[in-house]
């Protein structure tokens, strides 16, 4: 398979985690060979770092089917600028028919700091596919650190494809 940079240009922003850090190439390479090509309407990436090494997630989805990849790497701070030393990363995807979709769930609420008459609040939301899977978004479940405006499109996004 191959990606050139046109394609890079149109799915890159798909890979930008809430923090503006750019997901490793190997990212996008697992997602391009799970959607084959399609066109991405709506997706999250994110990651999470420690000592021990860096875990990426994302979830795409094309007008037929839901994307998810994890990809983790031994090194602290792992992303598309970095340059991949060490053990090789660990990748797991998988992509289902978004009709697979049965429902929307939640694990948490977070209230927001609000002003006069409104009042602001932040959740978790859980989505859930026949099969029993059910990935959180945002997608680490990190309700302080995620940008809520993202996660309420890509929530909204697939609500309208599934009404």
């Amino acid at each position: 398979m191959k990606l050139d940079s046109a394609r890079l240009e149109a799915i890159r922003h798909f890979g930008d985690s809430p923090q503006k850090r750019r997901a490793p190439f190997v990212v996008y390479q697992a997602m391009e060979t799970l959607i084959d090509g399609a066109d991405v309407s709506a997706g999250l990436a994110d990651f999470h770092s420690s000592e021990g090494g860096t875990e990426w997630r994302a979830v795409w989805v094309t007008a037929n089917s839901v994307a998810y990849v994890t990809a983790n790497s031994n090194l602290q701070d792992w992303d598309r600028e970095s340059s991949p030393t060490g053990s090789a990363p660990s990748i797991q995807g998988w992509v289902r028919p978004i009709s697979s979709i049965e429902g929307f769930g939640l694990s948490a609420i977070e209230d927001r700091p609000s002003a006069g008459a409104v009042h602001e609040w932040a959740a978790v939301h859980q989505i859930k596919f026949t099969s029993g899977v059910r990935i959180d978004v945002p997608l680490f479940g990190d309700v302080a650190s995620y940008s809520w405006k993202d996660v309420d499109q890509f929530v909204s996004y697939l609500r309208g494809v599934l009404n």
